[in-house]
């Protein structure tokens, strides 16, 4: 699973480092196709809880504001780049903390290090440039977001390549213990 997320982050970078503006556009599409999926489903669930007798409104509003955001990021894209700029920062610098952590504790021969700079150093500096420049150009926060998940992406292939390794090792080391002698029935 680490291999097949490192080989995505690698593809994803690239397309993103070749085509900047469609990414960025394509960023805001998928947003507002989710939020029209989004309407749909909210006012799917208000039908059927009006049917049995439960309460319709939240669905509804729901749908309201799903509709909303979805106009606002097809009619002006602009306000809807910042506003994923800002939920980009927040999201790297708590996933870079949190992968920080959380490659302090696997064993060294699992990967420590590559865990640190995958997860750790390489989301969180992107984190904290997004907070510390909001007014970045938005395809060089494009080509930042690329570069970290390709760069993210090998990390995670490097740590893939060295857990098969240790795994194959483990099974070798167990296949060459001795089998314990079975008596005849």
């Amino acid at each position: 699973m680490l291999a097949l997320k490192g080989a995505a982050g690698i593809v994803l970078g690239l397309v993103g480092i070749s085509w900047p503006a469609i990414t960025l556009l394509t960023l805001v599409l998928a947003f507002a196709a989710y939020c029209i999926i989004g309407v749909g489903l909210s006012e799917v669930l208000g039908v059927r809880w009006a049917r049995y007798g439960g309460h319709w409104v939240w669905p509804t509003l729901t749908a309201v504001a799903a509709l909303t955001a979805a106009s606002i990021a097809l009619l002006n894209p602009g306000p809807t780049v910042v506003a994923f700029a800002i939920m980009l920062a927040i999201w790297a610098i708590v996933t870079g903390d949190l992968h920080h952590r959380r490659g302090c504790t696997p064993p060294r021969d699992h990967g420590r290090l590559w865990m640190l700079i995958s997860g750790g150093a390489a989301v969180l500096l992107l984190g904290l440039a997004l907070a510390a420049v909001p007014p970045l150009d938005l395809f060089t926060l494009v080509w930042m977001i690329a570069v970290g998940m390709a760069a993210s992406g090998f990390a995670l292939l490097r740590i893939a390549f060295r857990l098969c390794l240790h795994n194959r090792d483990h099974r070798t080391h167990v296949d060459r213990r001795p089998k314990a002698a079975t008596r005849p029935s």
